[in-house]
């Protein structure tokens, strides 16, 4: 998991408790609220670009992507181009995303092969 939005962690985290592949940085700076991250944590740029090119490189070479409108997530699919094809982007209106169903077969036709 790659957000600094404390909420959406706390959600996924309670959520999918039976996931087997969640995967996130341990103790870094989440927001709470609607303020960024870099606006909340003026004092502390350093870590929070550290802690944000790590995600971007751990997202990068995942196999399957889900996310919303993020400048990480484009940098990560700038350095992984076959998540492209192989993401879907949550923020996109339900008739512009890929239906979950097919998401779901795409992976698990990967996995198998």
């Amino acid at each position: 998991i790659a957000t600094d939005d404390g909420t959406i962690f706390q959600t996924i985290r309670t959520e999918w408790k039976g996931a087997k592949h969640i995967i996130t940085q341990q103790n870094i700076i989440r927001s709470s609220g609607d303020a960024a991250i870099f606006r909340s944590f003026q004092n502390e740029t350093h870590r929070t670009n550290y802690e944000g090119l790590v995600d971007i490189h751990a997202l990068s070479r995942c196999d399957f992507f889900v996310h919303g409108f993020s400048a990480m997530a484009e940098a990560a699919m700038y350095m992984n181009p076959t998540l492209h094809n192989r993401s879907v982007n949550v923020d996109y209106n339900e008739e512009e995303r890929i239906k979950v169903s097919s998401f779901q077969t795409m992976v698990s036709e990967f996995y198998q092969s």
